[in-house]
Order: structure tokens, then sequence, then C-alpha cells
């Protein structure tokens, strides 16, 4: 075959190009850092980098959401260790109060103080971290509990106001009552679906009467909104399809059933303790009604002491051994919280690894090759010299 001068050009050329090319794609690895500048140049590189990469943000993400709940349980301890030590503080005022050798002075001092440890536990529960309420459930925006005018703790709306737990109301038809969360047993005939049908097919209802009973309704239908949220569990997903529940809310520290199977409400017995005090104290001027139906006459500071020395010294113990286990709960859970947090970091360091002996490159390899590649194109470039020595000057000379 025929060798010319043109041939010898164009693979001179060709070979000086691809040299010069390895050259640069070494010289662009030096400069990233990484094995591969776009997915054309590896592409099953590029898919495991993006596979690591993906895995390591989510981590990363799995990792924000472990600390901010580990934030928010420790704030929760916290604020249950408060709880605890004012229901130990009311329990150690009511065996004072049921003491016989103290007068209705230092009683009504007594009361006085275990009022301020009720006012004490709803700031407790109004506990906030970050903007949120903690025991707020869904309801994280605006304080879970309030209390009303008598002092008695109860839930609030999203302005704030209590939600009655027990709503009556006369809608041109027997007296109603309903409970929160219980919208189909008003009573053992009526639903409130039927109820509403009723109310709104009354042609003979007085206007202000059926605006009235209407207004009642709608109010009805408003008040479970604000509990089933305060109940509502909050979740945050700690690794891959691992989601938990991580907090604690106000209806399990005011609602619980204690060990012989009696349902708790801590509002009822705290209110129940107060007013007990008022009569033991001398201060009350009618008859008291206990949650349990127990009626006292104003006089009767006997059976006021006898209450606060038996069952609702019994209740008060209770309430203190439901939020024990709450707090114990918040602790085990703080334990998951540390030990997810190691696995995390390690699984984040594994693949962080990998990911670096995937894409990254080794320095000292690299400048190396680069040496060689340098060396090989000015190899290149002086062979061209001797190789492509004929111009049209050697002729014309």
């Amino acid at each position: 075959m025929r060798i010319t001068n043109s041939m010898l050009a164009t693979n001179y050329l060709n070979n000086m190009r691809r040299n010069l090319n390895n050259m640069s794609h070494v010289q662009n690895q030096l400069a990233s850092g990484k094995e591969i500048q776009r997915g054309s140049d590896n592409p099953h590189v590029a898919v495991r980098s993006m596979q690591l990469n993906s895995e390591i943000d989510a981590n990363n993400q799995f990792d924000t959401n472990i600390q901010s709940t580990t934030n928010w349980l420790d704030t929760t301890d916290t604020a249950l260790g408060e709880a605890n030590n004012i229901m130990k503080r009311i329990n150690t005022l009511m065996v004072k109060a049921g003491d016989g050798a103290y007068s209705p002075d230092e009683i009504s001092a007594i009361n006085d103080e275990v009022k301020e440890k009720v006012n004490e536990l709803t700031s407790v529960l109004n506990t906030s971290f970050d903007g949120n309420f903690i025991f707020g459930g869904t309801k994280s925006t605006s304080k879970p509990v309030t209390q009303d005018a008598s002092g008695k703790i109860c839930y609030a709306d999203k302005d704030g106001n209590p939600v009655s737990y027990n709503y009556t109301f006369t809608a041109n038809i027997s007296s109603l009552s309903i409970s929160a969360g219980d919208v189909k047993n008003i009573d053992s005939k009526t639903g409130v679906d039927t109820l509403i049908a009723q109310l709104k097919t009354v042609p003979t209802t007085p206007a202000a009467d059926y605006t009235a009973a209407q207004n009642a309704i709608n109010d009805l239908q408003k008040q479970p909104i604000a509990i089933r949220q305060i109940d509502t569990s909050l979740q945050t997903e700690i690794s891959d399809g691992i989601v938990v529940d991580y907090n604690k809310t106000a209806t399990d520290i005011l609602e619980f059933t204690n060990k012989s199977g009696v349902s708790v409400n801590v509002s009822d017995k705290l209110a129940d303790i107060v007013n007990c005090l008022n009569v033991a104290s001398g201060s009350a001027t009618s008859p008291i009604t206990l949650s349990d139906g127990t009626t006292i006459a104003a006089t009767d500071s006997q059976t006021a002491l006898s209450q606060i020395n038996g069952n609702l010294l019994g209740y008060c113990t209770d309430i203190s051994l439901n939020i024990s286990k709450l707090r114990s709960n918040v602790g085990a859970m703080q334990n998951r919280m540390e030990s997810s947090q190691k696995i995390n970091e390690d699984q984040t360091y594994n693949m962080t690894s990998i990911l670096s002996s995937t894409e990254d490159i080794d320095f000292t390899e690299k400048t190396m090759e680069y040496s060689v590649m340098q060396t090989v194109y000015t190899a290149s470039l002086q062979t061209s010299a001797k190789v492509l020595t004929n111009t049209i000057l050697d002729y014309l000379r």
C-alpha cells in the first residue's frame, strides 16, 4: 500500500488529538477529584453513585428526624418530671390536710397552694418546644389545655376557649347530652344525624329557638375536633420504612385507667380535691357533688376530709404512677433514638466510604498517570518534527 504524506499527517493529527484528549480527561479528574464527569463516561459508576448519594441524603434526613425527636423527647421528659413533682406535692398537702390537728385556716392555706399547683400543672401541659406545644398532638400551634372559670383544667379549642366535655341543650325535644368523640350515642334512641334532621324539619319551632338549637348543634359538632387533635399521635421516620410515634398528649396525662381498671379523669379528681378542701376549710357556701356522684354538705368537713384521706388520695397516687409510666415510656424512646442515631451514623459512614471508593480518584495514581500522559504528548510532538519534515521550502531549496 502506498503511504503518502497526507496519510502520515492525518494519522499524526488523530494520534495527537487522542493523546491530548486523554491528558485533558486525566486533568479534569485531578481538578474534580471524581472518576467521571458525566454519565456517559461510565454509566455503571454513574448509576451506582446516584443510588448511593440518594441513600446518603435519605440517611441525613433520618438523622435530622432523630435529632429533632430526641430534643422533643428531652423536653417531654423534663415536663413530665415537673408534672410528677407537682402531683407529689399535692399528695403531701392532702396528707397534711387530713391531719385532724390542722385548723380551718391552715386547711384554707393548703387549699390555696393546691390551687396554685393545679395552675402549675396547666402551665406544664402547655409546655412548648420550637414553637409547638408538646402535649397538643396535631393541635400543636395552640395551647392544648386551659382552665375554666372555676379553675378546673379542661381542653382548649384553637382560640384558647375551654372545650366542654359534656354538652347539653334542648332542641324542642328531650334534653340531650353527648360526650366529646361519641357522635353516635347521644341517648338510647337519637343520633346526631337524626337530631339535625329533626331540627331542620320542625316547622312549629319558634325562629329564635330554632336558631339557638342550630347554633348548639354547630358548636356540638366542633367540640370533638379539638380533643381528637390533642389526642393524635405524632409520627416520624427514623429509618427506611420505620415510622414511630414519639409524642405524649395531654389526654395521656389527664385520662387513663389505673391498675384496678378504673377510669381516672385527672381534671375531675383535682377539682374534687379543691372542692373537698373548700368544705374542710369552711369556705364552701353550698353542697358539693364529686365526680363519682357523692354529695357532701357545705358544713360536713369530716366527710370531706375522709374523701381526701381515702379515695382522692388513692387517685392522686394513681395520677403520679401514670405520669411515671409515661415518663418511663419517653425514656425508652430516648434510648431507641440514641441507638437509631448510632446505627444511622454507621450506615452513613459505610455508604460514604463505598461512594468514595466508587467515584473518587486516587490522587497519587492519577498524578502519575497525568505525568505519563504529558510524556506521551511531548514525545508525539517531537516525533512529528522528524516525521513531517517536508515543507514547500524543502522543494524550493
